[in-house]
């Protein structure tokens, strides 16, 4: 800390510096402290970016550590922003996409560059604002504008990867079951979910401490596009790493006759069913104020959605929900 804080009152000009992690199992550590006092006084965290081994990554996404917290390999890619799939020229057309199906299943958000050599465009990993909450999905739209999302929630777990994901969508969902059957072993997924309507942010406060309270371990990677309530330049945005989540005013704010869609992004280990998360999400707009009370999260709650059949998605239908 000491080194970095000295080079950058130091004279000396550069226009980034990139940490090199190999051998560090978590990146978290390394992205709270940019984000602490004194770093944060004189450095801002761009992005996260995972390089992968294309021929050798599956073997390390397999691994299962003794102790039965997620491995490594899983962990980089989940908390990734970028993820470079390197070496491809050492593996097929089909071992390719084999790879990036498993690598989808954990983090279905951040873009994958396809390298040989670690040769990539510098642009595409290098003064990105991944960690920018004013540009949290203004850099990546194309993620966010997936046909899936169109539906009011979206899951896409380990196990299934993105064939799988696409030709489900042509059946009835009710075929994908809330218990965390098609989880990997890590149980690492990632949660997409967008609908209209103003949210109330004492309701979405209350229900994201209690959840963090018990889930921060858990909820690796957060982001959002926020409709709140009771302020004229209503576009919010918000993005966290664990337990720390920063929010502020968008960089654009919603322009005349563009629809305004709230948009949540969670990736993490053993995430509550999806119908749960999006029933709580659900209940802290405002026009259900006075049908619900202060969502809280609440595991026997978490419980008795992965066991009733009333809590399953049927209604949904070709990737797309009858509400």
């Amino acid at each position: 800390v000491d080194s970095l804080r000295n080079l950058a009152l130091s004279d000396t000009e550069f226009d980034s510096v990139i940490l090199e992690t190999t051998g560090l199992a978590d990146p978290v550590p390394v992205a709270f402290t940019f984000n602490q006092i004194p770093l944060s006084e004189v450095y801002r965290m761009d992005a996260i970016v995972c390089l992968v081994d294309a021929s050798h990554i599956l073997q390390h996404l397999a691994e299962k550590p003794t102790n039965g917290s997620v491995n490594a390999a899983v962990r980089q890619v989940a908390f990734a922003d970028r993820i470079v799939l390197n070496k491809l020229d050492l593996v097929n057309t089909t071992y390719k996409q084999k790879v990036i199906g498993e690598i989808r299943s954990i983090n279905r958000f951040a873009p994958i560059i396809e390298a040989n050599s670690s040769v990539v465009d510098l642009k595409s990993i290098l003064n990105i604002s991944a960690f920018s909450i004013e540009k949290a999905f203004e850099i990546e739209p194309e993620l966010m504008d997936d046909e899936e999302l169109n539906a009011p929630y979206v899951e896409h777990k380990e196990g299934h990867n993105d064939t799988h994901q696409h030709n489900h969508s042509h059946h009835n969902h009710h075929h994908h079951s809330n218990d965390r059957k098609g989880s990997h072993l890590s149980g690492v997924s990632s949660y997409g979910f967008q609908f209209e309507g103003l949210v109330s942010m004492e309701r979405l406060n209350h229900f994201m401490t209690t959840f963090l309270n018990l889930r921060s371990e858990d909820l690796f990677r957060s982001k959002g596009v926020l409709d709140l309530a009771g302020i004229q330049d209503s576009k919010f945005v918000f993005q966290g790493v664990h337990e720390q989540i920063q929010l502020g005013p968008a960089a654009r704010q919603w322009e005349e006759g563009e629809k305004k869609i709230n948009k949540f992004v969670f990736i993490g280990r053993k995430l509550p069913p999806r119908k749960y998360l999006y029933d709580m999400l659900q209940a802290c707009l405002v026009v259900n104020e006075g049908n619900s009370p202060f969502p809280t999260y609440n595991p026997d709650d978490e419980e008795k959605y992965l066991h009733d059949p009333k809590h399953t998605h049927d209604h949904a239908h070709h990737g797309h929900a009858t509400t």
